[in-house]
């Protein structure tokens, strides 16, 4: 029907269970000493994949699903291998992208020819 909403675009919290600390769905930060690129790889794929592939509607399954990460040293590359791999399962087509840049430059520069002006 025109109007459904057939995705939110909320994937899943992670928290599952109950405990004596806490009820199910409040969420708790633990440190991590260092976040690296194992980590990352290891979080989107036994995590977030999974969770996009319960979620996502069937009916936009042949469709590009994209994944945006900043630039953090620790987030991992688009053509990482492991990553390509979990992600063409059961014929989904799942991407990574990262952000564009933010400089101040590179902002100056974009809205600059834009607008055909100069910022001061």
């Amino acid at each position: 029907m025109a109007g459904d909403c057939i995705f939110d675009g909320k994937i899943e919290m992670f928290a599952k269970r109950s405990s004596n600390n806490r009820p199910v769905g409040i969420l708790e930060t633990k440190p991590i000493l260092s976040v690296t690129k194992d980590i990352t790889r290891s979080w989107l794929i036994d995590k977030v994949l999974p969770a996009i592939r319960e979620k996502w509607p069937e009916s936009s399954r042949n469709s590009p699903i994209f994944i945006q990460q900043d630039n953090a040293k620790s987030h991992i590359d688009p053509s990482d291998l492991q990553f390509l791999e979990a992600s063409k399962l059961d014929g989904f087509d799942i991407r990574l992208r990262c952000q564009p840049p933010n400089s101040l430059e590179w902002l100056i520069a974009r809205v600059d020819r834009s607008n055909h002006s100069t910022i001061l």
